[in-house]
């Protein structure tokens, strides 16, 4: 499995170098998703903050989709991270409140 995530997350970091702007939500959520399964959650995160920075400068304002979340506090959980998944909840609850129409 350890082997499965680091070619996984090789073929993403070449996506990124390619087309940072261009990488789907569900390519970002599985490269991060066999980080964590390998024990690389401190990668999973790195990904995710790449990929929302990537979306950020792009100026897309929907930012990571649903599923790079759930991977990003499935790594939190494996790290420890509880602080860390707590600061994805409030960003997440802010984004689907933006979404909303700040309902």
């Amino acid at each position: 499995d350890g082997e499965r995530a680091e070619a996984e997350l090789a073929a993403a970091r070449t996506m990124h170098a390619d087309a940072p702007h261009r990488l789907s939500g569900v390519l970002v959520s599985t490269a991060m998703g066999a980080c964590v399964r390998g024990g690389r959650w401190e990668s999973a995160l790195a990904i995710f903050d790449a990929h929302a920075a990537d979306l950020a400068a792009g100026s897309q304002d929907a930012g990571p989709d649903p599923f790079c979340y759930a991977a990003a506090l499935a790594a939190c959980r494996r790290g420890g991270q509880a602080a860390r998944a707590v600061g994805l909840l409030t960003r997440f609850e802010e984004k689907l409140g933006g979404e909303a129409g700040g309902e």
